[in-house]
């Protein structure tokens, strides 16, 4: 078996990851332990090996691609080297959940599920310096302790609970002397935990494992959720070839089946996947499309991978809490009639993202400028109804059920309660305008040297957010002029006509300052300025009113389009765009978006991207 891995990986030092193997689950078989040794220490290496190959099914396309991408006409599609990858917490849960259910009921795999969340809780949180936190595939001694205890803890309530058990390995489980109940078991469970069959080589092992005591299947079960063939993004590939160079690998049906299914159900592949891999349509293009048709049109599919692109996109986690420790913040509270909900106005804007994305990728099959510009608005609550200024959501998406607010008031994702809320005193216009730049235009802002306020600077009580941030950060001469009179404020100050809840505003009221005796009451009340213009030559020149004509430029803007198809494919492979990297992959999505207006089939065309099928071998 090491052959396997040694053929792309060189072995590393372990002996700092050996220090909690909970041998006492595992006592029964020294082999085990040889198994948990080698399995471990190379799950560190594993982040340093090789890519891989895919279908040739690139698109010919009218539209002519932004400079932004550099692809061109002779280009091989040979994707860029990147670490073998982990399952990241939300693909780890979703993959123990979903196989489990093929054995329990909903309600046991609840049950059983609940019981694992403090042990999910113990594994360390994906996170990124910058980008989509499923980028980070960092390993260390935590993540290895806290994955063993996870494969124990399954171990221990499947063989300790009647029910549970007898579901998943069957009248064997009481009786460790019937050999072929056992195989049925390994093959069938492993296949899944494994996401394909088991070869002969890891029957044999698991056979060895095997002693035929009472803890026997214990071992089994916890041996399968600790190997790297589960924790990892498992892809050796079918055949080499030679690119340019380099060697690539081309995936095999049960790799491609597991791509997939990662790519859009954030799990291991359901039955459906895992059959179209051991026929082989998988591999052609008519198997594809048919699979890729069959999971986009199912409810949890769209489900799932609503909620995690949007995590992703947006950032979701970031979403802040109301600060009470601040008197104008809790005098902006009391303005509120639904403040009996305030503790749960984070999980509710969060969640009307999640509508609104689910609206527009699956219900109105809508394209970048929808995302863009629509605006309907889902408030499923009081609370956030009154943010929005508009009646309670009934939940149904008929069209004529829609909730719409003005359109004066709000345009699209960047006019939603969760991007807008800061939770505090400030707007935070520098951090809007920023965001806007960086995330929605794939610019690079640099991290300034120095964000003291800069001397001479004289700032009054009674100043306007916005003259404050005009102050502070375009005084003559200082080194945050350049950045915030050319980009960052033009683009952040529209947003000024949002006050730090997310609601419309017309006016805003300047507080004392929390120094004051009277902190927490209104000064003065200014009438709020949204007007700006920014020339970034061929990107944006423009003139401003206000945050609504910010989105209907960024719904038509080219380098906005292509941002957007950037960040799906990096969505898609899972790790950070690079100028010159996959550019004919991004290419082709923007082209896709382009032509058919729909995020909907932009996502149906990634498979068919030549490089989602290939692993280049660093």
């Amino acid at each position: 078996m090491l052959t396997l891995f040694t053929r792309t990986c060189s072995l590393v030092p372990i002996k700092a990851y050996m220090r909690k193997l909970s041998l006492s689950k595992f006592k029964a078989s020294y082999l085990y332990l040889k198994r948990a040794v080698i399995v471990f220490g190379i799950m560190l290496p594993f982040q340093n090996c090789g890519e891989f190959n895919a279908l040739d099914s690139s698109q010919n396309s009218s539209v002519v691609a932004p400079s932004f991408f550099q692809c061109e006409s002779n280009d091989s599609r040979t994707p860029e080297a990147s670490a073998l990858k982990r399952l990241n917490k939300f693909e780890l849960k979703n993959t123990i959940e979903d196989i489990l259910s093929t054995y329990l009921d909903e309600s046991n795999t609840s049950a059983f599920m609940n019981q694992l969340s403090s042990y999910f809780d113990d594994i360390p949180n994906d996170h990124a310096d910058e980008e989509m936190s499923h980028f980070d595939q960092s390993i260390t001694s935590q993540h290895i302790d806290k994955q063993i205890l996870l494969a124990e803890r399954i171990a221990e309530l499947i063989m300790g609970n009647t029910s549970y058990r007898d579901s998943i390995i069957g009248s064997c489980a009481q009786n460790t002397g019937d050999e072929t109940c056992r195989d049925n078991f390994l093959s069938d469970f492993g296949k899944l935990v494994y996401r394909r069959p088991l070869s002969s080589d890891d029957l044999t092992w698991f056979r060895d494992v095997f002693t035929g005591r009472v803890e026997s299947y214990e071992n089994l079960i916890a041996a399968l959720f600790s190997s790297p063939y589960f924790i990892y993004h498992y892809e050796v590939g079918e055949s080499d070839i030679s690119e340019d160079g380099k060697e690539i690998v081309s995936l095999g049906p049960y790799e491609r089946a597991s791509r997939i299914s990662y790519l859009y159900l954030q799990s291991m592949p359901d039955a459906e996947l895992f059959e179209a891999a051991a026929n082989g349509s998988i591999m052609n293009n008519i198997g594809l499309r048919d699979q890729v048709n069959r999971l986009l049109s199912d409810e949890k599919v769209q489900s799932r991978l609503t909620h995690y692109l949007s995590e992703q996109l947006f950032k979701l986690e970031e979403t802040p809490n109301y600060q009470t420790n601040i008197e104008a913040v809790n005098t902006m509270i009391s303005s509120l009639s639904t403040t009996e909900s305030l503790s749960n106005r984070r999980e509710h804007m969060i969640n009307e993202v999640y509508d609104f994305m689910n609206y527009i990728i699956w219900k109105k099959r809508g394209g970048f400028s929808d995302l863009m510009v629509s605006n309907a608005v889902f408030p499923r609550t009081p609370d956030l109804a009154e943010i929005y200024g508009t009646a309670v959501w009934s939940g149904s998406f008929n069209e004529q059920d829609i909730v719409r607010a003005p359109a004066s008031e709000r345009s699209g994702i960047l006019t939603r309660a969760q991007l807008l809320f800061t939770g505090m005193r400030s707007t935070q216009p520098i951090i809007r305008g920023a965001r806007i730049y960086n995330e929605y235009l794939c610019g690079e802002l640099p991290v300034p040297a120095d964000t003291g306020t800069p001397s001479g600077v004289v700032l009054e009580d009674d100043f306007s957010e916005r003259e404050t941030i005009t102050a502070i950060t375009q005084h003559p001469g200082s080194a945050c002029i350049g950045c915030h009179e050319g980009v960052i404020n033009p683009l952040g100050f529209p947003f000024e006509m949002f006050d730090s809840f997310g609601r419309y505003r017309s006016v805003e009221d300047v507080f004392h300052p929390e120094s004051s005796v009277d902190k927490g009451k209104v000064l003065v009340t200014k009438q709020v300025n949204t007007n700006t213009s920014i020339n970034l030559g061929d990107t944006i020149s423009s003139s401003f009113n206000d945050a609504i004509s910010v989105t209907e430029e960024l719904a038509s803007n080219e380098r906005a389009v292509a941002c957007f198809s950037l960040k799906l494919w990096d969505f898609a492979a899972k790790q950070p765009y690079k100028i010159g990297q996959n550019d004919c992959a991004t290419t082709s999505l923007y082209q896709r978006l382009v032509e058919t207006e729909s995020i909907y089939e932009a996502l149906a065309s990634i498979p068919f991207q030549p490089e989602f099928f290939k692993r280049t071998i660093q």
